[in-house]
């Protein structure tokens, strides 16, 4: 069976003008093209709302090393990062908006969406937040080397849950799938054969 269906209102474009009956086929084929376009306009705005969000946390922190006197290679250095600017980077804005915002009026839906930002964040970090893992010098090396804000570059990195209640406990959440770690790996390993 050919597949002669028309996807596109260009394709459906003839000899006949732009005068259709409401019941005909040719209205049927225009509602489905319409629809068509509409649903794949809401799946492309997902997807980049997604691709922007995974993207958020990772920049941040690759914005963070590119700052020439903040070396984080400790754990307490990234507890510090995450509880000091990561978690406290809406400060300025909320405060801003509140001044603007008249006495007696509602918040704005920026004001409360920032809110339920931070909210959210530190409720994550009580429980556990997962970031690069800062504390591992080919993290570092990686996250240095990232340039072109490209997703598919992320699952390369190692990534470590860190939380608020307990600070000195680290889980790796993302082992990371570069080349370099599973090098590193085989060093050690080696190293400690030849120490036995």
């Amino acid at each position: 069976m050919p597949n002669n269906k028309r996807h596109t209102a260009k394709q459906m474009q003839g000899s006949r003008g732009n005068d259709v009956h409401p019941g005909s086929r040719r209205a049927g084929q225009m509602d489905r093209i319409v629809l068509r376009k509409a649903k794949l306009s809401k799946a492309s705005q997902a997807r980049a709302k997604s691709t922007s969000q995974r993207l958020e946390r990772p920049l941040f922190f690759h914005h963070s090393l590119s700052e020439p006197p903040f070396e984080c290679h400790t754990l307490q250095g990234l507890h510090d990062l995450i509880s000091e600017v990561y978690l406290t980077r809406w400060d300025d804005e909320l405060e801003t908006l509140r001044k603007e915002r008249r006495a007696g009026r509602p918040k704005s839906k920026r004001e409360d969406d920032l809110e339920e930002i931070k909210r959210r964040e530190a409720q994550e970090y009580e429980s556990g937040f997962e970031v690069p893992d800062l504390t591992n010098p080919t993290t570092v090396t990686l996250l240095r080397s990232w340039t072109s804000c490209d997703p598919s570059f992320l699952p390369q990195l190692r990534y470590i849950r860190v939380s608020k209640i307990n600070p000195e406990h680290v889980v790796v959440s993302k082992k990371g799938l570069s080349r370099e770690y599973t090098d590193a790996e085989a060093k050690a390993a080696q190293e400690m054969q030849v120490e036995a």
